[in-house]
């Protein structure tokens, strides 16, 4: 179980390739080079480019953003900071390649986002590369959207990314939705896919099936914003608002009024027709805005430390960071670098060194917090215990303080929701802290399951059981999502907490309140979410308690001398295949004692 520098980092991160046949392999050190620093509002730029060259990418991808900005209402503050850094050739930008298992690939251009920071790296030839530009494109929409406060479904965040990769600005207007070729060619040779696979396609079958992915979500987004001259986008922004209150099926008919098969046909004929609207916005050149100066030289090793780092080019990585350490003593970036790179090489000592001392330092990175924790879990967790029995209290509480600060960073971290949940259901007491940053992530991920065990846990805490297992119920049905092997466990702790306090609740009414025990009983078994083995053992609880209380008139009635009247009552006992075992036996015993 790791944290998201970890698992979660190498699968989140969006770390793109545009591939490009490249000339020369001499390498120079690039860091030795005279750079500019450029500061738009919205990024920065580190670049080996002249300063002509240099604003006009910033300026062009200062266009991008506001043509974004015509779909998404986001606050920029929440965005990662985006550093490009643009090289003067490939031969400089060829040692910061990303490495992947087979090596490092010959590449234009990547961009990574690594949740606290995101990074473009690029060799800033005249003009540019198209396929480069749609790289960068499709990864800085989701850059960009990471800022909202509510999760887009991945058909759409993919789709969306696909469409406004084709951005160009073309005699001052920004255009987009041309055409994407390769899309287009695919859908034409492979056909399109079900509309309702596409939409429940998992995480892990994107990241799997991107190749084929891709061609689909760019397809059904396109017709949606531009098929039949845009009347669809009512019906897009429909499901998506639909999407988020209610379950798929529902969201799909409300919004459509149309069943999968009749949207799959009309989106076959779209395409059928080859004919793809465009949409054209004014753009400002803001490049007078813009500041541009010598880069200082903490500037660029910072830059090149962190482009290095998400290339998986360690010991570059490295070497930057310890170049960063003498120019700018004691800075948390540097050991947050060094910390990445110690866990790409698997260096758990490294790693926890570094981690502390970014901590030390004060470390604005939502990963370092989370490593940390979840360090100390694996530590300390009982090997085959139950869920909440899996941590001393102790250790619960430290984990999920460093968790709460990693999700007060980032709180759209789905594994951090996961282990502050394990953590919060072993703590001793709960803090409004936790209260405060799971309000966060629930905002951020609004259909995310466990976040609402996370809530529970906090609620079961304070001994509000009732909320507690609510919110355990709803974390199990639509519109929440839950991963598959963790359904069972929610399940599993929704009866235990529900039969210990009805448990307690029946005891605290006491023995001589049979009439206020099935009452009681029956306001919780008139909640039709209450199934399976809680009703079960709750309708047995009422029926013993019913049986007994036949039985104690039965007695009152012999004790009283009304012997036929109690016979009668306990013959009935007997015979009743409603009673239970208990009471027919002592009924029976009742009859024998009569009878001898």
């Amino acid at each position: 179980m790791t944290l998201p520098i970890g698992r979660e980092g190498r699968r989140l991160r969006r770390v793109a390739l545009a591939l490009l046949l490249c000339g020369c392999v001499i390498c120079a050190d690039a860091a030795d080079r005279e750079w500019l620093r450029l500061q738009a509002p919205r990024f920065g730029v580190i670049s080996q480019l002249d300063e002509d060259d240099t604003r006009r990418w910033a300026v062009e991808f200062d266009q991008f953003i506001d043509a974004l900005h015509q779909l998404y209402a986001v606050d920029e503050l929440a965005l990662p900071p985006l550093t490009m850094v643009l090289f003067k050739n490939s031969r400089d930008f060829e040692p910061y390649y990303l490495r992947t298992e087979t090596g490092q690939a010959d590449i234009a251009g990547f961009f990574a986002n690594m949740d606290a920071w995101s990074i473009i790296g690029l060799a800033g030839l005249p003009g540019g590369s198209d396929r480069t530009r749609h790289v960068i494109y499709h990864e800085a929409v989701h850059w960009f959207a990471s800022a909202s406060e509510v999760e887009a479904p991945l058909w759409f965040q993919e789709g969306l990314a696909e469409v406004y990769s084709s951005f160009e600005v073309v005699g001052g207007k920004g255009r987009w939705g041309m055409a994407v070729q390769e899309n287009v060619d695919y859908l034409s040779y492979y056909g399109l896919m079900p509309v309702e696979e596409l939409l429940r396609a998992s995480q892990d079958e994107v990241l799997h099936g991107m190749d084929k992915y891709y061609p689909q979500a760019w397809a059904f987004v396109h017709y949606l914003m531009f098929g039949n001259l845009g009347a669809e986008r009512p019906k897009l922004q429909a499901f998506l608002e639909q999407e988020q209150k209610t379950s798929l099926d529902t969201a799909f008919m409300n919004a459509f009024g149309q069943s999968y098969r009749d949207v799959t046909n009309d989106l076959r004929a779209y395409l059928k027709r080859g004919r793809y609207g465009i949409q054209e916005m004014e753009v400002r050149d803001r490049g007078a805005e813009m500041t541009i100066a010598p880069a200082s030289a903490a500037n660029v090793e910072a830059s090149l430390a962190r482009l290095a780092a998400a290339g998986r080019n360690g010991e570059l990585a490295r070497q930057h960071a310890e170049a960063l350490l003498g120019v700018v003593p004691n800075n948390a970036v540097s050991y947050e670098i060094l910390a990445i790179v110690a866990d790409q090489a698997h260096d758990t000592a490294a790693l926890n060194a570094a981690v502390d001392k970014a901590i030390e330092l004060g470390s604005r990175d939502p990963n370092i917090y989370g490593v940390k924790a979840s360090h100390l879990i694996e530590a300390n967790r009982r090997a085959d215990a139950p869920v909440d029995e899996l941590l001393p209290p102790d250790v619960a509480r430290t984990a999920a303080d460093l968790l709460g600060r990693s999700l007060a960073l980032r709180p759209r971290s789905r594994d951090t929701v996961e282990h502050m949940m394990v953590a919060l259901l072993n703590v001793d007491a709960v803090t409004e802290q936790d209260d405060a940053v799971l309000a966060a992530s629930g905002r951020a991920l609004p259909t995310e399951g466990r976040v609402l065990v996370a809530q529970a846990a906090v609620a079961h805490r304070r001994d509000d059981v009732p909320r507690a297992t609510e919110l355990l119920r709803r974390a199990r049905t639509e519109p929440f999502t839950l991963p598959a092997g963790q359904r069972s466990m929610v399940g599993a702790l929704h009866d235990s907490w529900f039969m210990e306090w009805t448990l307690a609740e029946l005891e605290s009414l006491g023995p001589d309140r049979p009439d206020a025990a099935v009452a009681f009983l029956d306001a919780q078994l008139a909640d039709d979410g209450v199934t399976g083995r809680p009703r079960s053992a709750l309708e047995g609880i009422r029926a013993d308690i019913l049986s007994f209380e036949r039985l104690r008139a039965a007695i009152e009635a012999r004790e009283a001398g009304r012997a036929a009247e109690a016979d009668a009552m306990l013959a009935e006992l007997v015979s009743d295949p409603n009673v239970s075992e208990r009471v027919r036996r002592e009924a029976e015993r009742f009859v024998a004692e009569e009878n001898r």
